[in-house]
């Protein structure tokens, strides 16, 4: 009797350890997979860790070395007679608002005696009267207002700074246009020649006719 007692005791203690084991196993792995869960899929700012884009994004360095051709990256200046074209003749070529015409020696002198070079460059650059600054356009740089400046006071017969590009383009404006005109002078002063030589013909055979009538 007392042996089956114990022996029930013992049963009955063996299967509470197991039974408490058991719930602790399971306690144990629903935190470790509920940890797992939390940790593989938010951070603290809730985002996912496994996120390729995200992983991505925090392995792009901060700062990268730029190797590719610095000269081609270089923004070549616009030509003054462009710019002019562009923003200038509306009012330089027309007196439009009292511009004074792109010519007119008389009107450039007396600019550039009263401010300078250096003032003429400033009043383009800054803007003028109703003259806007850099002609309405702030993607100019300084120098191609500078360089349109000069390419105006050129054209008006002001001389400008030596080797001035200006002065070259207008000299090379001029060349063309005496190179243009050359071939209609020429076309002009063959019409007048064979003109002079039919009037002769003509005046020789009105003469030779008179003569032969008084004889």
């Amino acid at each position: 009797m007392v042996q089956n007692q114990q022996s029930d005791k013992f049963t009955f203690s063996l299967l509470t350890i197991l039974a408490s084991l058991s719930l602790l196993t399971i306690v144990v792995v629903l935190v470790i997979s509920f940890v797992k869960f939390i940790s593989n899929n938010t951070d603290i700012n809730g985002k996912p860790f496994n996120d390729r884009e995200l992983v991505a994004e925090r392995l792009t360095p901060y700062g990268r070395v730029n190797t590719g051709n610095l000269v081609s990256d270089v923004v070549k200046a616009k030509a003054p007679q462009d710019v002019y074209a562009a923003l200038c003749a509306s009012c330089h070529d027309t007196g439009l608002n009292d511009a004074p015409l792109t010519g007119d020696n008389s009107a450039w002198a007396s600019r550039f005696s009263e401010r300078g070079l250096d003032g003429l460059h400033t009043s383009a650059i800054k803007g003028r009267n109703l003259m806007p600054a850099k002609g309405g356009d702030p993607r100019l740089t300084d120098e191609e207002v500078i360089n349109t400046v000069d390419f105006m006071l050129a054209k008006s017969g002001i001389e400008v700074a030596a080797n001035d590009p200006a002065e070259d383009i207008v000299a090379e404006e001029s060349a063309t246009d005496a190179v243009v005109g050359e071939p209609e002078v020429k076309a002009v002063e063959t019409e007048d020649a064979e003109l002079v030589e039919k009037e002769a013909i003509e005046q020789e055979a009105v003469e030779s006719e008179a003569a032969e009538k008084k004889e």
